[in-house]
């Protein structure tokens, strides 16, 4: 069996409102298609379609304040409730607190201590990683990815077989902000 997670950071689920959200007027059928033939909108349900399953969640998990990052993708990540564990939203580089939870358990680890294999894959480009690298980047699923020395894109490209036969892959593409092309975006 192979799955693919899919989490794009920085959008939500928005009202069906052509004129502020591009999501209720782009072509987007691949994304339609993961969630069951629908807009990804606030008002789409939890949906499980053939080949996927379509989770809206409200990213505040019942902590007040903006969500963040590294707190969310933790969520992702743990399966545990992050923001509510160390009491706030927080990114978007992940805290020591954060940091923590990721290296004590998350996906790539319970996979890879099953003898399954794992790899993240995303689609920053090369100088992002010299940022990691150098200290001055760095995000949750880093972490988490570090943590189960699991394969990162930048080792490996994505087409090749070895990615390619994993059991596990998580894809975080880099968000392109469409409200650029969009009239009263608000701000």
């Amino acid at each position: 069996m192979h799955i693919l997670l899919i989490f794009i950071d920085g959008i939500g689920l928005g009202e069906n409102d052509l004129a502020n959200n591009p999501f209720a007027v782009a072509n987007t059928p691949t994304l339609n298609m993961l969630a069951g033939n629908q807009r990804w909108l606030r008002a789409t349900p939890y949906t499980e379609a053939d080949r996927s399953i379509f989770i809206p969640t409200d990213t505040r998990f019942g902590v007040e304040g903006r969500p963040q990052s590294a707190s969310g993708q933790a969520v992702i990540l743990t399966g545990r409730n992050v923001p509510a564990e160390i009491g706030e939203h927080y990114g978007p580089k992940p805290n020591p607190a954060i940091r923590a939870i990721l290296a004590e358990n998350n996906l790539f680890k319970e996979l890879t201590s099953k003898g399954k294999t794992a790899a993240f894959l995303d689609a920053y480009p090369p100088g992002f990683f010299k940022g990691i690298d150098s200290g001055r980047r760095l995000r949750s699923s880093m972490v988490a990815r570090r943590a189960a020395a699991c394969v990162c894109s930048a080792e490996r490209r994505i087409g090749s077989e070895q990615v390619g036969a994993t059991s596990w892959a998580i894809l975080m593409p880099r968000c392109i902000h469409p409200r650029k092309r969009v009239q009263n975006w608000p701000n």
